[in-house]
């Protein structure tokens, strides 16, 4: 086992560039990714109701205690994240002007 896997619920879980513990499920078809946060909560509370995810209260991705772990409507969690790191906005006043050409004559329009 790496540094980067945990055991629980007696599998294996890798941890991946997303932060997140990991493992493929194989004994369905298509294969599909678990992810341990998730199992943890399905564990205690049963299955993540439609339309809910399961939030990291400490933000650790790695911190998959029952106590951290709270079931969130999708749009209340999406904000949460984007209060917490608002997206980059872009800077259109460093961008080119684009002239774009007509197809029919090719003039500028």
């Amino acid at each position: 086992m790496c540094d980067k896997c945990v055991e629980w619920g007696g599998r294996r879980w890798h941890s991946y560039k997303g932060g997140y513990y990991e493992r493929t499920d194989k004994s369905v078809l298509p294969k599909r990714t678990v992810r341990l946060h998730r199992e943890v909560w399905v564990a205690a509370h049963g299955a993540v109701p439609k339309g809910q995810d399961v939030h990291h209260r400490d933000h650790n991705r790695t911190n998959n205690a029952l106590d951290n772990l709270e079931c969130l409507p999708k749009g209340a969690h999406r904000r949460h994240h984007l209060l917490a790191a608002p997206l980059p906005r872009k800077d259109w006043s460093l961008v080119a002007d684009v002239v774009l050409a007509c197809t029919g004559c090719a003039n500028p329009e």
